[in-house]
Order: structure tokens, then sequence, then C-alpha cells
């Protein structure tokens, strides 16, 4: 398998075409293998299923530390009402 640098290096042909003296080139697509058309879309398709997945547990994540605030501010609360109720008694 080759990387990108080397598939444009080792091309006969170049992976940009175009004007180097006003800065324009076009880009030019090198033909695919089969293989790479056959599992492309396959890993396209997975991505973004794992993509709307990571969305979700996001929105999960959110709410669960919303929650975990809310529960520290009653328990806080409810902390400092007993101390006040066992403070005043000792007085």
């Amino acid at each position: 398998m080759h990387s990108f640098s080397s598939l444009s290096s080792a091309s006969s042909k170049p992976a940009r075409e175009g004007c180097r003296s006003c800065d324009f080139f076009e880009w030019v697509d090198l033909p695919m293998c089969k293989r790479s058309t056959q599992v492309i879309p396959g890993l396209t398709k997975k991505i973004n299923k794992l993509e709307a997945q990571l969305e979700v547990e996001r929105g999960r994540e959110k709410r669960l530390v919303v929650a975990l605030a809310v529960s520290w501010v009653i328990g806080i609360s409810v902390l400092c009402a007993a101390l006040k109720a066992v403070a005043s008694q000792s007085h």
C-alpha cells in the first residue's frame, strides 16, 4: 500500500496540473482500484453511524453532568439545613 505522497511522486501523471506562475492548479484524481470502490462506501457508512452514536452519547454525557451538579447542590443544601438544625438545638 502506498501513502499519498509516494503515490503522487511515483505516478507517471502529476497529482496537480496547472499554471505554476499564476498559482492556479486543478486537482487531478488518480483512478481508484476496484477494491477501494467496494470498501470505501462501507467505511463511510460505518463512520457516519459512529458519529451519530457519538452525538447521542455526548448529549447523554451533558445530561448526566447536569444531573450530578444538581444532586450535589441538593445534597449540600440538605447538609447545611441539617447542620443549622443541630446548631439551633444546641443553643
